[in-house]
């Protein structure tokens, strides 16, 4: 797979339109600050060129490629390490996505992100893909921003706005979008998540909010059933990723 196998008939632009080149700018200066305050892999793919324009350093590293200026180069050596079978999925993924977006307005269309997980190399990844610039119904630009998963599979597509209080889940399977409500977290539950990534215990989670460790216990097995998962790096993972704190 390579750059030129990214854009297809659904994703072509149609509409006639123009990126500034102030814009375009400003948007690779943003992509750049997020990648060195974040650790994320961010890249930036602009549909009227036909081109990546923003590749940043760290996903070269996870690829154990040459840090390389050349955005297209950059990414080019990305999707190599991407396997035939991930390959297929996130281009059926790209295609829904974009056949998801086209009836809506162009305000409405940027609000959504669609997310989804899959193998670079040996490492599981989570994706999000951004409209950031949208003319006349077509996405003109997008940021796309990795981080590790905690997923032990690839798929996992979730279509969410913070402006809905419903979210889209794509059967890979049934090739379908089911609508669900949102998992909401409570306060309490947000605050042992951020506790969590500060590295303190459930004893130290306890003292710090002046009540029990048996409670704090009993609030983290409620979270877990709520989130579907096992372990606090799974739910601090699903937590950062859906944006619910």
């Amino acid at each position: 797979m390579k750059v030129k196998d990214f854009f297809k008939d659904y994703n072509e632009v149609k509409a006639p339109c123009d990126v500034d080149e102030s814009f375009l700018s400003g948007v690779i200066h943003a992509a750049e600050a997020a990648t060195r305050s974040s650790g994320d892999g961010i890249y930036v793919v602009d549909y009227i060129r036909r081109k990546v324009v923003y590749v940043s350093s760290n996903i070269a590293r996870w690829c154990n490629m040459p840090i390389n200026k050349d955005s297209k180069g950059g990414y080019d050596g990305y999707l190599e390490h991407i396997n035939e079978e991930d390959s297929r999925m996130l281009d059926e993924i790209n295609r829904v996505s974009f056949d998801f977006w086209k009836d809506m307005s162009d305000e409405e269309c940027m609000s959504y992100s669609v997310s989804y997980d899959f193998l670079l190399g040996n490492a599981m990844l989570h994706q999000r893909y951004t409209p950031i610039l949208v003319k006349d119904g077509y996405v003109v630009m997008a940021m796309c921003i990795l981080s590790p998963s905690q997923s032990k599979k690839s798929g996992n597509v979730v279509m969410s706005s913070p402006e809905n209080q419903y979210e889209y889940i794509y059967s890979l399977t049934k090739r379908e979008w089911s609508k669900v409500a949102k998992i909401c977290l409570s306060s309490r539950e947000k605050e042992i998540i951020r506790s969590s990534v500060k590295g303190l215990s459930s004893t130290e989670i306890a003292e710090k909010n002046g009540t029990s460790e048996t409670t704090v216990k009993t609030q983290k097995r409620f979270l877990f059933k709520k989130l579907g998962v096992k372990t606090m790096s799974e739910a601090i993972s699903i937590a950062m990723n859906k944006g619910m704190l």
